[in-house]
């Protein structure tokens, strides 16, 4: 998802979108949504495997490990 889509995205949940990096806002509209603002906070594993944002998030090293497949941010799902 690029940058402005996402900021599109922050901002129809109502979130100040300006002067705010990728993670910031990622991280906002989570929170926003009623979930964890986990985005690229270091965790190396995920559970969220339905996480919109989890191919951007989670490094290419555990989705090979464990078998994660898909196209996470640009479809909405991973598949196992």
């Amino acid at each position: 998802m690029t940058i402005t889509e996402i900021r599109k995205q922050a901002a129809e949940l109502g979130l100040k979108v300006k002067s705010r990096s990728k993670a910031v806002l990622i991280r906002a509209i989570q929170e926003a949504e009623g979930n964890p603002p986990c985005f690229r906070t270091g965790r190396i594993t995920c559970e969220q495997t339905q996480c919109c944002w989890l191919e951007d998030c989670v490094p290419e090293e555990y989705a090979r490990l464990h078998r994660v497949t898909g196209i996470g941010a640009r479809t909405g799902k991973w598949r196992r």
